[in-house]
């Protein structure tokens, strides 16, 4: 399906989540250009987190 012009532009609201098991919010670059590219394309980023990974197994850790 094309893009219609004649249809006005509607930002959504976008919160992200980036997860690595080697990298945190100190040097999560990934997630850094993630959140510069979503606000330069003026769509309001509500919350960006960058957490541990870990994995929980069913009987346990």
């Amino acid at each position: 399906m094309p893009l219609d012009n004649n249809i006005a532009f509607k930002p959504v609201n976008i919160a992200l989540l980036t997860v690595s098991d080697t990298r945190g919010p100190d040097d999560d670059t990934s997630g850094d250009l993630l959140a510069e590219r979503i606000t330069a394309a003026a769509a309001p980023l509500l919350a960006a987190i960058a957490g541990p990974w870990r994995r929980t197994l069913p009987n346990g850790p």
